[in-house]
């Protein structure tokens, strides 16, 4: 293979990776407490490191791209579509990993099945629940009935009828993200979330006037409270709360330096 061929596969490679959205590194929480305030972290050997999916609490497995829950109910690695079904055909779709689902239900159920990438503008009303544009988009029917891609990391113009399969606030007349104002007790008042895979806000309750609001900064938190009332969005560094570096900005440095070689090389 010549170089040529196999910096352009390291340079998709990474432009792949600028489309992804992760959580922080289970490696950056350096001690215990701070490693097991994370829901998909666990303590090993003096290091954090990923959760295995079946010690990952049901509730959050499968707001997590790598586990779903099996038939048995049970939390797992991520397997075969085929092998899962679903009350609804969203859920098959961002519950049971990047699958599709048969247009009709079986015995109360949809069969889950593996999908192929479609353009949603092409695809017919009966076939549009059941695909992907790609890793950040989804298709889904439009408020005429029209096929319409949708992006999943933002609950901001999410049809109504899905909006709470993937994490958001259904309670008005518009799909839209929890705000720290939603949260109203001091036990909740931790994080407000743009669905399962968008950003986070965070929150702190105020005691004067028994409200959540969005925290202002994050200063004064510990390093025992820093990974736990953000849900493993910071870290602790040089004695102080940091959030972690997402996979845009590493893969962004990636990128420019492939370029630059690429630059040099091609020369």
């Amino acid at each position: 293979m010549s170089l040529r061929i196999i910096l352009s596969l390291v340079f998709l490679s990474v432009i792949k990776s600028l489309q992804s959205k992760n959580r922080c590194d289970c490696e950056m929480f350096s001690n215990q407490t701070e490693c097991d305030n994370v829901p998909y972290c666990s303590w090993s050997n003096q290091t954090c490191g990923l959760k295995n999916c079946g010690n990952i609490i049901l509730e959050r497995c499968e707001t997590f791209f790598r586990c779903s829950i099996n038939p048995d109910g049970i939390c797992e690695s991520t397997g075969d579509c085929s092998t899962y079904t679903a009350l609804t055909q969203i859920d098959c779709m961002f519950k049971r990993g990047n699958c599709a689902a048969e247009a009709t239900q079986t015995n109360g159920v949809y069969k889950c099945k593996s999908y192929n990438p479609v353009t949603c503008a092409s695809q017919t009303s009966e076939n549009c629940k059941n695909s992907f544009e790609n890793e950040n988009s989804f298709c889904w029917l439009n408020q005429q009935g029209k096929c319409q891609s949708y992006d999943p990391n933002t609950c901001s113009q999410i049809p109504l009828e899905i909006c709470s399969n993937l994490g958001c606030d259904a309670s008005g007349s518009e799909c839209k993200a929890f705000t720290c104002d939603t949260n109203l007790t001091v036990n909740t008042c931790i994080l407000a979330s743009d669905g399962y895979f968008g950003p986070k806000t965070l929150c702190k309750w105020n005691t004067a006037i028994q409200k959540c609001e969005e925290r202002s900064d994050i200063k004064e938190l510990t390093q025992n409270q820093c990974s736990l009332l953000t849900d493993g969005g910071y870290y602790w560094l040089d004695g102080q709360c940091t959030v972690c570096p997402t996979d845009d900005d590493t893969s962004k440095a990636i990128l420019l330096y492939s370029l630059f070689i690429i630059h040099l090389l091609m020369q």
